[in-house]
């Protein structure tokens, strides 16, 4: 049987993270509410990869997209009942039907690995582009406060040659003035 890793015991309500673990519904509940302050980042109890746990309304999102939304934490449906034993009936080897193919618990386990295969491997390429986009913004960020650093350099020095040229344009006026104060005194 499957067994939850927090609890080490059967699965009870079991959920899949975006990373494909699965544990007991009650168990991450439990994680989750215990973390204070409380926060909607989270990381997986078994490999530590981050999930959310804030959801996205489905009214804001366009129709096109919807179907691409999965909700962060997952409930599963596993069918951990044994398989019923074939019907030997005359009815069914009459009619010349083939049995319909009961999916066994291997069976139905990896159908839900590939689907959450399938996941991971979608959420890893929004991953990716996410981690792309930030890592745009974040060269941006630095491009522009390089460029601020450059600007308040150049405005620092414009201002010392301003005020060297109103020193020199003050110091060539006085002489102008002390000439001028000196003919009229002499009047």
């Amino acid at each position: 049987m499957f067994s939850c890793i927090i609890c080490l015991d059967t699965l009870k309500g079991p959920v899949a993270l975006p990373c494909g673990h699965v544990f007991c519904y009650g168990c991450i509940e439990r994680i989750v509410t215990t973390i204070k302050p409380f926060t909607s980042q989270h990381c997986c109890p078994s490999c530590r990869r981050p999930y959310t746990i804030s959801t996205v309304d489905p009214s804001m999102v366009p129709d096109h997209l919807q179907p691409y939304i999965f909700a962060p934490i997952r409930r599963l449906y596993l069918d951990l009942s044994p398989s019923p034993p074939p019907a030997n009936s005359e009815a069914s080897t009459s009619q010349h039907r083939a049995p319909v193919p009961v999916p066994s618990e291997t069976d139905t386990v990896k159908a839900e690995n590939l689907a959450l295969r399938a996941h991971v491997e979608m959420w890893k390429r929004r991953a990716e582009v996410h981690s792309a986009a930030n890592l745009g913004l974040v060269n941006l960020a630095k491009m522009a406060r390089d460029y601020a650093v450059n600007l308040k350099h150049e405005r620092d020095v414009m201002e010392r040659e301003m005020r060297e040229l109103r020193r020199r344009l003050g110091e060539d006026a006085g002489s102008v003035f002390d000439i001028a104060d000196i003919a009229c005194c002499s009047c």
